[in-house]
């Protein structure tokens, strides 16, 4: 997994409802928000903006969705 404001990343592996074993890696990354935080951002602070933080929820809610429909089907 990787995380940044802005940019998420998750690779692994999910057994399948089938029992198959399927090799996934999902990148998610808002190029505009993302050039805006390092632009406004002091590169040597570590926290994340609370505008980051709720996207970053919302990715994460994307990634369990797409891979429960690729349980589903797969």
């Amino acid at each position: 997994t990787g995380t940044m404001g802005y940019v998420r990343g998750l690779a692994g592996y999910l057994s399948a409802n089938s029992g198959r074993q399927l090799g996934f890696a999902i990148f998610v990354v808002d190029e505009a928000q993302r050039a805006a935080a390092d632009a406004a951002t002091d590169p040597y602070v570590l926290a994340v903006s609370q505008p980051a933080r709720r996207w970053l929820g919302r990715a994460r809610a994307t990634e369990r969705e797409l891979l429960r429909q690729w349980a589903a089907a797969y």
